[in-house]
């Protein structure tokens, strides 16, 4: 299903494009070879390419927004058009959909998004809920922001600042942190439209994801910190919007922390490709 549906989006995209008198594959080209990068400063998300085929959309921002999710520091990877780190979107609309009910719906939350729950705590969503400190600089591939303020005061969170490195072959993210007190592991999420696999060293996933077209896919590595455990949640999706995108199942990488972590320290997270 999400194969024809991202076939009818591409459909719409070309015949709307050849109407104006333009040419959506030439387009396409020229923008990955000229536009290397971009900054978009009011809602603060940056696309960045390294000009081999990925392409790394991520964001600091804030958690309120018109219909919000709870995504600060999250990011979207994707390796020559097959997607690697995905953001699944937003499931059909109900009677929650704009209610104090919203974000118990899992892709609203910060658990369906890229990034970390920290000492056992999910984002919040309202006013006073927003990153700071974001930098992006366009020329090194690099957006950093404090994540902090966007978990409730209950983590104990004094500061956790995520920065994304694209480099010419890999994907580094950086995950600084500090906490007052230890109340849970912490967990660095990732979800994925892919085959997964933890390799027997447990210190390496393997992910292999289809482009939307299913034509070829690509084979990434993920490497992580010995003072992380990696297993992987199954997703399963009834809802039919997302079903119509993803097909019936995504899936979480979960690098989880010991239960007694340190207070202070720094999780790296390499993503290569194989």
């Amino acid at each position: 299903e999400y194969i024809k549906y991202y076939k009818e989006v591409r459909a719409d995209q070309k015949r709307y494009l050849d109407e104006a008198g333009g040419d959506f594959e030439v387009l396409k080209k020229e923008l990955r070879r000229d536009v290397s990068g971009v900054w978009y400063d009011e809602t603060q998300q940056a696309v960045l390419r390294n000009g081999r085929g990925w392409t790394l959309c991520c964001k600091a921002g804030s958690n309120y927004e018109s219909h919000n999710h709870n995504d600060c520091g999250s990011c979207i990877l994707f390796v020559d058009d097959c997607p690697v780190l995905i953001d699944p979107g937003h499931p059909v609309y109900s009677k929650n959909t704009f209610t104090a009910l919203r974000y118990e719906e899992w892709a609203y939350s910060s658990l369906a998004h890229n990034v970390p729950k920290i000492n056992g705590f999910v984002q919040k969503a309202g006013r006073k809920y927003s990153t700071d400190g974001a930098v992006c600089d366009l020329l090194k591939r690099t957006l950093c922001c404090d994540l902090s303020g966007v978990y409730p005061k209950e983590a104990s969170c004094n500061s956790w600042v995520r920065t994304y490195a694209l480099n010419d072959s890999d994907l580094v993210i950086t995950d600084d942190y500090s906490l007052s007190g230890r109340l849970a592991p912490d967990e660095i999420r990732f979800t994925v439209r892919a085959d997964v696999k933890i390799r027997k060293s447990g210190k390496t996933v393997e992910i292999t994801s289809a482009s939307y077209s299913g034509d070829r896919e690509v084979k990434m590595s993920l490497s992580f910190p010995n003072t992380l455990t990696a297993s992987v949640e199954d997703i399963k999706l009834t809802d039919k919007t997302l079903k119509q995108t993803w097909g019936g199942m995504l899936r979480t990488i979960v690098l989880k922390s010991s239960d007694n972590a340190p207070l202070e320290g720094s999780y790296t997270i390499k993503i290569t490709k194989k």
